[in-house]
């Protein structure tokens, strides 16, 4: 049991943060785990290969991905020969620990009728088909009823964060490890085996396959990130048990710091020096204290505590940031903004007075009742402007709700979190931070079975219409007053009449296999296909949407066989 947890632990590791809390002594191909991060043992890089090869068992191998026929392609530096592997049973594939080598900073993409994003540049539309300039596709002629919207500015150009395609600069916030007394060490009698056993233990988050799993406790999963003052947050969650997720926006992670308060207890056969100040009037005592806080002879200990100070290195890592006696937001994320996602959402204020006591306000808003069954999956969009102490939340593209703090928040924290509260289960993945043009209409809205929808990117414009075609970076929409010509750098999204797309269920878009296998890209794009055949640089595969396809994995991060399950053997019951 023991070797079998640490194979499927350093699965999850994905190669990208090394060990969580595991790996004691060797893993499974023989990296020693000597360097530590917090708490967590993070071993040596594995010297066989940067690329993962993981099964639905949670068994994984190191090494360099060498392309595919009727078999994955293998290749380790301590085999002399090429692994040729079956492909029932592999999960997945992991490119270069999900960093790619070269990838593009640029957002633009089209959404297909089956949920494919093809990143690209539009060259130009006609009624017919689209001609598409993709990094990972080359030039693409797509017919036009496949067409769901076209995204050529879509955050207006602004990409805080997209992931998580690593663990990296991702932290763990637990509770310190409480010390016992040499007495109470004295009457334990553990077995050796016993102890080591004790060492293979499940940290509260794992991240895996471009998702962080969440099933026990309710520690935080934190990262640094640049939040804008006005932007947005947008992830997909999915969940088993009664959803109650808190996420924190705009959080600083700085608390005071609260003295320890001692106990009086001495070691055994010592008393304790009498105190020549103990007869001393309250008057004398007073003018010392003064005359120390003007004695700048010494470094006065700080007030505050900030977590970014603790944390070392990119590597996901776990800091004893959690206090047992000082409990709430305030004490976790610090000054911050948290949302509780449940059937009813809410939102709270958390800061600290002036004598740093936390002040937690829960913030007064319209609320809309969410569907939320024990198990699901949701798209949470929740759009935020710091400097009006505005916010709004959608759930799968529908209102949900909206909040404004009629106190103005001074703090200036940029990072996020998450904890996950109760019995339940959380997967986070599709992660975003992006600017918002402070439009505050619905994804659903943007939505018409008969005309088409041109959203400009200064967040107030938009125009409805027939979209006649695209060229020379212009496009033309016909709406009922006028005939109208638009540059595409000023516009963030075009949304496609419903009437003119295809019917998803034509037997003419049934795929060869039960499932297609999914390619995933950084910074964003999803593409699915029937791999035919590869290299280690390119695939070849089929779909029934775009024909035959010539994928340039560059930019790949992530290769998945089966698309219907979540990994982590259903969020690591026992693995």
């Amino acid at each position: 049991m023991i070797s079998r947890a640490i194979l499927c632990l350093t699965a999850l590791i994905c190669g990208t943060s090394a060990g969580q809390k595991l790996l004691q002594g060797r893993d499974p191909f023989g990296a020693r785990a000597e360097k530590k991060i917090g708490t967590l043992k993070i071993p040596k890089s594995d010297p066989a290969g940067t690329d993962i090869m993981r099964f639905d068992n949670g068994d994984l191998i190191h090494g360099k991905f060498g392309g595919l026929d009727d078999r994955v392609l293998w290749i380790r530096p301590d085999i002399d020969r090429l692994l040729r592997v079956k492909r029932d049973g592999i999960r997945q594939i992991v490119f270069n620990s999900g960093r790619p080598g070269i990838h593009s900073s640029k957002t633009s993409h089209v959404s297909l009728i089956n949920g494919d994003q093809i990143p690209g540049k539009i060259k130009s539309l006609t009624d017919k088909h689209l001609i598409l300039d993709s990094p990972v596709l080359g030039e693409l002629k797509i017919p036009r009823e496949q067409l769901k919207s076209l995204c050529p500015n879509p955050f207006n150009g602004k990409l805080a964060y997209a992931g998580p395609f690593t663990s990296d600069d991702w932290v763990l916030l637990t509770y310190p490890k409480v010390e016992k007394k040499k007495n109470e060490e004295q009457k334990e009698k553990v077995d050796q085996k016993e102890e080591e056993e004790a060492e293979v233990e499940l940290p509260n988050w794992v991240y895996s396959g471009a998702a962080f799993f969440n099933a026990r406790d309710q520690a935080p999963l934190v990262r640094k990130t640049d939040l804008p003052d006005t932007g947005r947050l947008q992830f997909e969650v999915s969940w088993k048990g009664r959803l109650n997720l808190n996420i924190a926006v705009h959080a600083d992670f700085i608390r005071p710091i609260i003295p320890e308060i001692d106990g009086g207890e001495e070691e055994e056969g010592e008393e304790a020096a009498p105190s020549e100040d103990d007869d001393e009037s309250p008057e004398k005592k007073k003018d010392e204290e003064e005359e120390t806080k003007e004695d700048d002879s010494g470094d006065p200990a700080p007030k505050h505590e900030i977590l970014w100070d603790l944390k070392e290195g990119n590597a996901l890592q776990s800091i004893p940031w959690l206090q047992r006696d000082n409990t709430g937001h305030s004490y976790t994320f610090g000054s911050s903004y948290v949302l509780n996602l449940s059937s009813y959402s809410s939102l709270y204020r958390c800061e600290f007075d002036d004598n740093g006591k936390a002040q937690i306000v829960r913030l007064d808003g319209p609320r809309v009742s969410q569907s939320l069954s024990e198990t699901g999956t949701a798209t949470v969009d929740l759009r935020f402007d710091r400097r009006k102490r505005f916010f709004i939340l959608y759930i799968n593209g529908n209102y949900a709700a909206q909040w404004t703090d009629p106190q103005a928040f001074e703090e200036k924290g940029t990072s996020m979190g998450f904890s996950s509260s109760g019995n339940c289960k959380v997967r986070l993945s599709n992660i975003y931070v992006t600017s918002w043009n402070g439009l505050r209409d619905s994804a659903l809205s943007m939505e018409h079975e008969e005309r088409d929808v041109a959203l400009l990117i200064n967040g107030t414009d938009r125009f409805s219409g027939s979209l006649t075609k695209i060229d020379q970076d212009t496009a033309h929409l016909k709406t009922a007053y006028a005939e109208m010509t638009i540059p595409v750098s000023d516009i963030s999204s075009l949304e496609l009449k419903k009437s003119t797309m295809a019917d998803i269920e034509n037997e003419k878009y049934l795929w060869e296999d039960d499932s297609p296998s999914i390619l995933l890209f950084k910074p964003l794009g999803r593409l699915s296909l029937t791999p035919k055949g590869s290299s280690d640089k390119t695939l070849e595969g089929h779909s029934p949407f775009l024909g035959n396809l010539k994928v340039n994995l560059d930019s790949a991060t992530l290769l998945r066989f089966n698309d219907e399950s979540f990994d982590v053997t259903d969020w690591f019951n026992d693995l």
